[in-house]
Parts: structure tokens; sequence; C-alpha cells
């Protein structure tokens, strides 16, 4: 029973981190877009890449956690 609760905890941190990734890399693509059409100024893509980089580390975190079976709100396994 264990060995499932680490898969499904593991599932969960790795969907949670593709649901970061969805939510902050898609307004940093429009973004970019806004920026190339000339519909922002240049310094906008600052923003982009820093929530870009925000979000990826978050992902990353997420993933890693995923790998090791850890629920997304839990920072240890469960017992």
């Amino acid at each position: 029973m264990s060995f499932l609760k680490r898969i499904w905890d593991g599932s969960l941190s790795l969907l949670a981190g593709l649901v970061v990734l969805f939510v902050a890399l898609v307004p940093a693509w429009f973004t970019h877009i806004a920026a190339t059409a000339d519909l922002a100024p240049a310094w906008v893509y600052v923003c982009a890449v820093l929530l870009s980089l925000g979000s990826a580390t978050i992902a990353f975190d997420f993933l890693r956690k995923g790998m090791r079976g850890i629920s997304p709100a839990r920072s240890r396994r469960r017992g």
C-alpha cells in the first residue's frame, strides 16, 4: 500500500509541476509575442524571463518531489 501512495504522491507532484509551467509560461509566451509585434515595450522581456525562471524553479522542485514520491503539499514522504 505504501508503494501505491508513493506513486500517487509522485503523480500529483508531476501534475502540479505541469500546471505551474502551463499557468506561468503561457503568459510569458504571449508577453514575448506582444513585444515582438511592438505592442509592448522591450523591457517587458525582463518580466517574461523572470516569470519563466521562477516557474521553471518551482516546476523543477515539483519534478524532484515527484521522482522521490513526495506529495506536492508535503516536504517529506508519508509514513
